[in-house]
């Protein structure tokens, strides 16, 4: 039996909340309200960090697992931690999409966000000041002013990782 399995996003990353999956010619598939419904129960279920504490992001010193963001990025514990409390999957997604663009020919890029008054810019840098890709993201709610991310190739991936995971 073929499977066709689709991203949902209802308001939140899809990292975080899986799939929905139906299978090709069957009677039976997964409504959108059954998976929100799944999704209520699991979230019940875990504890959840309702503020974002920049603080707890020094803890975090190397990783016990790493979380597959595509298929030449992963993320360690402290990312999905800041993107899982912060929101924040749509800043490791653009890094992540212009680590692709850039390529590895840098084995290191430092990813930079910096936010003031509900908008930000993002920089990709060489890790010694050159630029290497900028956006302008005219509104978020990032909780805090700058977060740094390394972003390190591995040879088979590009890991994301807080500086005090490095």
């Amino acid at each position: 039996m073929k499977v066709i399995a689709q991203m949902v996003g209802i308001g939140v990353s899809h990292h975080s909340y899986g799939f929905l999956v139906a299978h090709a010619g069957a009677q039976k598939t997964h409504s959108l309200h059954q998976h929100e419904n799944h999704l209520k129960e699991r979230t019940m279920n875990k504890p959840i960090h309702s503020v974002f504490d920049s603080a707890q992001l020094t803890l975090f010193t190397g990783t016990d697992r790493y979380y597959r963001l595509s298929r030449l990025c992963v993320i360690t514990d402290g990312v999905k931690y800041m993107a899982d409390v912060a929101g924040a999957y749509w800043l490791v997604d653009a890094a992540a999409s212009y680590l692709l663009e850039l390529g590895t020919a840098d084995w290191f890029v430092l990813v930079r966000l910096v936010a003031c008054d509900g908008a930000a810019v993002l920089t990709l840098e060489d890790g010694n000041g050159g630029v290497r890709a900028q956006q302008m993201i005219p509104c978020t709610d990032f909780p805090i002013a700058q977060q740094l991310i390394y972003a390190v190739w591995d040879g088979a991936n590009w890991v994301l990782m807080l500086p005090s995971e490095y």
